[in-house]
């Protein structure tokens, strides 16, 4: 069993149940923060391994709080899976602040399963 744990940080809670729910199949322990602030919070109080998150969010937006993670926990891996992602610049952007991977919404799941299991060993 794979005692890694996540921590999925989306406002669109549909997502994160069903990833939730794809990655305890594989056997890892995830947790969910609907907004930015929120994320933040359980990423102090209980540093994940990995964080993926959107980056249109309410309030602390996916950019801000790559910021923020890389402020206070630098080297904890993320990825950005998001459907607002278009241009080659924001990713370039993204991954130029530290983001290990930037995958879109519409991908087929396995991409991200496949990305989490590169950076997490596994």
């Amino acid at each position: 069993m794979n005692e890694k744990k996540i921590l999925v940080v989306d406002d669109d809670k549909d997502f994160a149940q069903l990833l939730r729910h794809d990655l305890t199949q594989k056997g890892y322990q995830v947790e969910e923060a609907y907004d930015g602030e929120e994320g933040l919070k359980r990423i102090h109080e209980d540093p994940p391994d990995l964080v993926i998150l959107d980056v249109r969010m309410p309030g602390l937006t996916g950019e801000q709080l790559v910021h923020e993670i890389h402020r206070i926990r630098e080297g904890l891996p993320i990825i950005v899976v998001s459907a607002f992602l278009g241009n080659t610049r924001d990713r370039e952007n993204l991954m130029k602040k530290g983001v290990r991977k930037v995958i879109d919404k519409k991908s087929d799941q396995e991409d991200l399963l496949a990305a989490i299991a590169e950076i997490l060993g596994g």
